[in-house]
């Protein structure tokens, strides 16, 4: 996790099962090697309807690195980092993005906050304001536009678990 983060974004959502349930489900260790999209229970994925194969690597302690493709024409998608012990997911895309999914317990069951952060450093932050992506993440409405994906997360977690999940903010 860069230290220098900045959050964009931030919704809350809520899962009415145990902490420790969904925390076994979400902070488990990705496999490596070739699997594909829809049998990857990581955020976001199924609003993609991505078709592709992926793999992934190990490239760290905690770190994995996914590539979309065939050999030998990989392309990078997505740094994954899983944090067992502070209860985090976190994504990193391009080169400034990240989006982190953190856990904690919650009186209804399990709260997970979703955050789109700025990590880039050096002279990418400084270049960052003149990108549309990144002016984007101001809009309102690019907020209310990932209501949605998120929804759609919370919802195959709650199946899994046979109960409801949803948006509180």
């Amino acid at each position: 996790m860069n230290i220098n983060r900045k959050i964009l974004i931030r919704l809350e959502g809520i899962v009415e099962a145990p902490f420790e349930q969904i925390s076994s489900i979400l902070l488990k260790i990705p496999p490596t090697g070739y699997v594909h999209s829809k049998d990857l229970l990581f955020p976001f994925f199924d609003s993609m309807d991505d078709p592709r194969r992926l793999f992934i690597t190990k490239s760290g302690a905690k770190k994995y690195t996914l590539f979309a493709g065939e050999e030998p024409n990989y392309s990078r998608i997505a740094y994954i980092e899983v944090d067992i012990s502070k209860h985090m997911l976190a994504f990193y895309g391009g080169w400034w993005f990240g989006s982190e999914y953190h856990l904690s317990p919650h009186s209804k069951g399990c709260q997970i906050t979703f955050c789109i952060c700025n990590v880039a450093s050096g002279l990418s932050r400084i270049l960052l304001p003149f990108s549309k992506e990144f002016r984007s993440m101001f809009k309102e409405e690019t907020k209310i536009n990932m209501k949605k994906p998120f929804q759609d997360f919370l919802n195959k977690i709650a199946k899994l678990c046979n109960c409801s999940g949803y948006v509180v903010k």
